[in-house]
Parts: structure tokens; sequence; C-alpha cells
């Protein structure tokens, strides 16, 4: 698509680039002119940046959703491990799940004993009513 053999420079093909580099950039990644051939650029792919802005944003979010010392200790364990070792990160983050599917069960279960469900268990229990067959 990039590459001058196919590129059409008629086109708006930087607007392309920069469009593909925020999105890449959110996973660590950019296209960048790695060579050139006849005066154009060719271009290939490198790290940016080995945090995954995506991941630290979701991060934010499990330490806003479950504000607690053991699930924060998780994450950071499951972190510290995805360049060392992968495969601990992978465990780490098994155990990450389970964690928080079982705060979300025990917090449904505490709110239907009072009465009133969590407002995600009402909005998923509305949605599959309205979805017809």
């Amino acid at each position: 698509m990039f590459h001058p053999v196919v590129r059409d420079d008629r086109k708006n093909w930087k607007y392309l680039i920069k469009l593909f580099n925020d999105l890449l950039r959110m996973d660590g990644f950019e296209l960048y002119e790695k060579n050139h051939i006849s005066g154009r650029a060719i271009y290939g792919w490198r790290c940016v940046d080995h945090k995954n802005i995506f991941i630290q944003n979701q991060v934010k979010n499990l330490n806003h959703s479950f504000d607690s010392d053991h699930i924060r200790v998780q994450i950071e364990a499951m972190n510290s491990a995805i360049d060392k070792n992968p495969y601990d990160a992978i465990g780490k983050s098994k155990e990450l799940l389970e964690t928080c599917c079982k705060t979300i069960s025990a917090c449904s279960t505490l709110q239907g004993r009072q009465g009133r469900l969590p407002q995600w268990e009402r909005n998923r229990r509305a949605s599959n009513r309205r979805t017809v067959f």
C-alpha cells in the first residue's frame, strides 16, 4: 500500500500513514521511512515504546473499578514479567482474570441479596430481553 511500486502518489497516502501511526502507537509501533528507492520512501515498522498504551489504559480502568491492593500487586507482577518471562505474565493474567470474575460475582451476590442488581447486570438482562431470534 505504501511501497513506491504500488503507491498512488496522486492520492493523499501521507495522511493514511499518519492515521495508521496514530492507531499503531497505541500498541507501541509505528511506520517509518526505512529506506529509499529512486528517491521515494520505503516504509518499515519499528517499536516506539515497550509500554503498550492500551494496556496502560486498561490498568487504570481496572484499578478504578477494582480498588484493591491485591489486584494492584497482580497487575504490577504481570507487567514486570511481560518482557522477562512472557509465560509467567500469561499465568499472572489468568490469575487476574479469575480475581476480577470472583469480585464481580461477589458484588453481584451481595447486591442481589439487597434486592438490587448492579447496573451492568441490569443492562445485560435488559439487552437480553430485547434480543429477538
